[in-house]
C-alpha cells in the first residue's frame, strides 16, 4: 500500500507518463499502459489523497486507438476534471495536451487519430477556459511534438506514439 505525503505530484495518464522516471519522492506516478479516459477516471476516485498535492493528467490517446468515440471520451475527460476540481487536497491541476503520433496502425489511421487528438486538445482546452479555476492549468504540448505534416517528430519516438529518450 502506498501512502501519500502531503505536498505530493500525482501523475494520472497512459504508458506515455508511466514511463517517466523520476528521483524525486514525492513524485507518484499512477500511469498505466493502456488505460483510457474513462477507465482513470473511475479509479483515481478510489484513492485518498493527502492535502497540497498537484496533479499532472495526460490521457487519452488509448481512446482514439482504441476508436472510442472522441464525444465519450470528451465526456469522460470533463468528468475527471469535475471530479480532481471538487477534491480540495489538490492545490494545481496541470493538464498535459496528448501527443500527435507517427504511426499507421493495422487497426487504425493515423492521420484520423491525430484529428482527434487535434479535436480532443482544443476541446479541453475550452474546458479549462471555462472552469474558472486559477489551479488548473493547460500545458500545451502538442505544437512543440509535432513536425511539419503534423505527426509527432521520429527523433523523440522508438515506435511512432511513446517517448524515446530524446522526447522525455
Amino acid at each position: 500500500k502506498i501512502i501519500l505525503t502531503n505536498g505530493a505530484i500525482i501523475l494520472w495518464g497512459d504508458s506515455i507518463l508511466e514511463s517517466l522516471i523520476f528521483k524525486n519522492s514525492n513524485i507518484y506516478n499512477f500511469s498505466i499502459g493502456g488505460e483510457t479516459v474513462g477507465l482513470l477516471k473511475n479509479r483515481v476516485k478510489k484513492i485518498k489523497y493527502p492535502d497540497s498535492c498537484e496533479i499532472v493528467i495526460m490521457i487519452g490517446i488509448n481512446d482514439f486507438l482504441f476508436n472510442i468515440d472522441i464525444d465519450i471520451t470528451i465526456k469522460n475527460f470533463k468528468d475527471l476534471i469535475v471530479f480532481a476540481s471538487s477534491e480540495k487536497c489538490f492545490s494545481n491541476i496541470y493538464v498535459l495536451e496528448i501527443l500527435p503520433i507517427t504511426k499507421q496502425g493495422f487497426f487504425y489511421n493515423k492521420d484520423v487519430i491525430n484529428s482527434s487528438i487535434q479535436k480532443f486538445n482544443n476541446n479541453i482546452s475550452v474546458l479549462i477556459e471555462n472552469r474558472d479555476n486559477a489551479n488548473l492549468k493547460l500545458i500545451s504540448l502538442y505544437d512543440l511534438f509535432k513536425d511539419e505534416n503534423s505527426n509527432l517528430k521520429t527523433d523523440l519516438t522508438y515506435d511512432g506514439i511513446h517517448l524515446n529518450s530524446n522526447g522525455r
